[in-house]
């Protein structure tokens, strides 16, 4: 199963401690009929989630739903190339974006799924099919992606609206590898880059501003963004010198780190989409998925388990680049 990209170092940030005492429950996700494994990707204001399921031969089928099972089956049809389906965001419109995984592509084919029931894909000014990873996907089916360059070599975002490509998003750093995750109806994106030397960081990027944050931990050798919502909460994760991932949220009105780290959950962990009254997709290697709800919210979807607490926060300065 994809994981959250990762890489080699980690800038120095100042760091504090501020123990807010978050707590929530873990809501376990139905999985689809014929899963062997399950992830979900993301969940919108009406929870609603969004993800995939691999069946007993090992091919990936989209799907969206509430959490009671009640699921709609995505794939990506028309196209002989494509090897599997996997949808990554979804908005409160219920359109719904992703990426066609495809033999002779560097990903696959990127697609956005109309409340309808159409599926288009998106492409450039040329006609041509981008080939990468749709996921952020705010109001007015605004949505947010990147692309592969120069031979799977280089990675670019952009910007579409309707399904449609509008323009690249550029991160006035050093970033040949760009992975535009996340999109918010301020239009503030999130992310992760390379920079020339491999090292992973998170950022953010509104009206051409990129704030470089990284997670202030000397143990961490890369860490990167997912998901933004409207208040600004970001979903990520950073990696140790032994290729764990250890995921965290950051309030970007704070510059607040808050580590996820109940102890119900064990193994390789990954957070990715959010909605606004902050419930998260919770992904593990087990194959299992849940969604977090923060135990300040008066009402959690149907099937909770489990109540959960998580460790005191870290705040750290981000890096601004003009």
């Amino acid at each position: 199963m994809r994981k959250l990209f990762l890489a080699s170092s980690a800038l120095a940030a100042s760091v504090m401690m501020v123990d807010i005492g978050l707590a929530g429950t873990l809501i376990p996700v139905v999985p689809p009929p014929g899963s062997t494994y399950t992830a979900v990707f993301g969940i919108n204001d009406n929870d609603v989630i969004v993800g995939s399921r691999f069946d007993s031969a090992g091919v990936e089928h989209g799907f969206f739903g509430t959490l009671d099972g009640n699921y709609t089956p995505i794939e990506v049809t028309g196209q002989p190339d494509v090897i599997g389906t996997e949808p990554r965001g979804i908005n409160n419109e219920g359109f719904i974006a992703g990426t066609a995984y495809a033999n002779g592509f560097c990903f696959g084919y990127e697609f956005l799924r109309k409340p309808n029931g159409m599926i288009g894909l998106f492409k450039n000014d040329d006609g041509v099919p981008l080939d990468g990873t749709a996921q952020g996907i705010t109001v007015n089916a605004q949505s947010s992606g990147d692309y592969f360059t120069n031979g799977c070599a280089n990675r670019t975002g952009y910007y579409a609206k309707g399904g449609n490509y509008k323009h690249d998003l550029k991160l006035s750093v050093d970033a040949p590898i760009v992975r535009v995750r996340g999109i918010n109806k301020s239009l503030t994106y999130s992310g992760a880059f390379n920079d020339s030397a491999g090292v992973l960081h998170g950022f953010l990027l509104q009206n051409g501003v990129t704030k470089v944050i990284d997670y202030p931990s000397k143990k961490s050798v890369g860490s990167g963004f997912q998901a933004i919502n409207d208040k600004g909460l970001v979903t990520g994760g950073w990696s140790d010198a032994d290729g764990g991932n250890h995921p965290f949220t950051y309030d970007s009105s704070s510059g607040t780190f808050t580590p996820f780290t109940p102890k119900e959950l064990t193994g390789f962990v990954t957070l990715w989409g959010l909605n606004n009254s902050g419930l998260l997709a919770v992904q593990t290697d087990a194959g299992i998925s849940y969604i977090y709800c923060p135990r300040k919210k008066s009402r959690c979807p149907k099937g909770g388990s489990a109540t959960v607490g998580v460790k005191p926060s870290l705040a750290a300065s981000p890096r601004i680049s003009p």
